[in-house]
């Protein structure tokens, strides 16, 4: 676990970690033409007078000129899901018209017992809202991200920061911000990518079908969803993963479809099999 004073934001090496995490998306089910890289000089559209409401800082917004995004896909519009219950925001795709507040409201949201919490300028949502999307939360003055709530197997893993009551006291983050962060887990920007990834290795966090996530803990309490989850972890470790040079995305997908389609029908109807050879790659 990094010291405090070990950790501190770089605009290139977080934008760095977007670009290596979609890389490695794509060895397991993201079709990687849907990745966009920004044009020189970033993106033209994302400037500080864009989305009234927003309030963001200048230095929020030239991260969000320079990160790499997930489009949707080009047929049905449907978002990817690149994290467990959600998708990574497009920011290049949100039209000037778009109220600040609703996309704060919607990537920011850390539930009715914060109600009166105001997230500082300096911090970012990642996450677009959707059913039982995450909440998580980039600070580009502390190089740090919040995940609010995160899953109780990723809350007990190592690398995770600690010591928000130091920060008060050096005035890092004033005290009515301590509360709200003491129910996040808290990764240096990097660290979090990486354990991110870890996750997927391990099939914690697992695909259904190319565009949608979920993780293990999910906890809804329902037997058959749990032995799909153990089938579906068994089909992409039979097809080779983790190793990513024995690892197909197409056949695993394949494979996947036809396992629920055999066991779990009420499912498989999400994942037609055009869907799937049109998107997988």
């Amino acid at each position: 676990m990094p010291e405090l004073d070990e950790v501190y934001y770089s605009r290139d090496a977080t934008v760095a970690a977007f670009q290596n995490y979609y890389r490695f998306l794509a060895t397991m089910y993201l079709d990687e033409d849907l990745i966009e890289y920004p044009p020189e000089g970033g993106w033209p559209n994302i400037t500080p007078d864009r989305w009234e409401g927003f309030d963001k800082t200048d230095e929020v917004f030239a991260l969000l000129r320079q990160l790499p995004y997930i489009k949707k896909y080009p047929i049905d519009m449907d978002d990817v899901f690149t994290a467990p219950g959600g998708p990574f925001s497009n920011y290049a795709a949100f039209p000037p018209t778009c109220n600040g507040e609703d996309i704060k409201r919607d990537t920011e949201y850390i539930a009715p017992d914060f109600d009166n919490t105001v997230i500082p300028p300096r911090i970012v949502g990642l996450v677009s809202w959707a059913k039982d999307s995450p909440v998580i939360l980039l600070d580009t003055e502390l190089g740090v991200i919040y995940w609010f709530e995160c899953p109780s197997g990723v809350r007990s893993q190592e690398g995770i920061l600690s010591g928000l009551d130091t920060w008060a006291e050096e005035e890092l983050i004033p005290e009515d911000q301590v509360e709200w962060r003491e129910s996040c887990r808290i990764w240096a920007i990097e660290d979090f990518f990486e354990e991110v990834k870890t996750q997927f290795r391990k099939l914690n966090f697992v695909p259904v079908g190319d565009d949608n996530v979920d993780h293990f803990w999910i906890g809804r309490g329902d037997p058959e969803y749990t032995a799909m989850m153990h089938d579906i972890q068994k089909v992409y470790r039979d097809c080779g993963w983790p190793d990513s040079k024995s690892f197909s995305k197409r056949e695993c997908h394949t494979a996947v479809l036809g396992m629920l389609q055999e066991k779990y029908p009420s499912e498989a109807y999400r994942y037609l099999p055009e869907n799937v050879s049109r998107r997988v790659s």
